[in-house]
C-alpha cells in the first residue's frame, strides 16, 4: 500500500505516491538489466546501495544511460509543450513540460523504460 503520514499520502519530487515511485524505478532498473540487488529505495527518488546511487529522475546522466541502452526515441517540441518518449514496440510516453522540462524528459524516460519490464 501507500505510505501515510498524519493522514496524507508521502508523495515524491515528482508527485507520484512514494510507493508507485519505487515500483516505477525498480521496473526501469529491470528493464536495463541494472543490477539492484542489495538497494535500498529512497523516497528522493533515487536507489541506494552498493556504495553508489541510481537517480534517473534526477540525474541527466542516469536517464540519458537508460534512453540509450534501451535503444528509446524521444520527441519534443516547444509549442507542444510535451515530450514524448518511445520505446520499442510500446505506445509513446507523453509527459506535459510542467514547471520543468528537463524533469518531465527524465520523467517520461523512466516511465518509457518501466513499460519493458518482462
Amino acid at each position: 500500500g501507500q505510505q501515510r503520514t498524519a493522514g496524507a499520502t508521502v508523495r515524491s519530487q515528482v508527485g507520484l505516491p512514494v510507493s508507485d515511485m519505487r515500483k516505477l524505478l525498480e521496473a526501469a532498473a529491470k528493464a536495463a538489466n541494472l543490477d539492484i540487488e542489495g538497494m535500498s529505495f529512497r523516497p528522493d527518488d533515487y536507489l541506494y546501495g552498493n556504495n553508489r546511487f541510481w537517480a534517473p529522475l534526477t540525474d541527466n546522466a542516469d536517464a540519458f544511460h537508460l534512453l540509450v541502452v534501451l535503444e528509446m526515441d524521444i520527441y519534443q517540441r516547444r509549442t507542444d509543450q510535451e515530450v514524448w518518449v518511445i520505446a520499442p514496440r510500446r505506445p509513446p510516453v507523453v509527459e506535459p513540460f510542467g514547471n520543468s522540462r528537463s524533469a518531465a524528459v527524465r520523467l517520461a524516460i523512466v516511465r518509457a523504460a518501466a513499460t519493458l519490464a518482462a
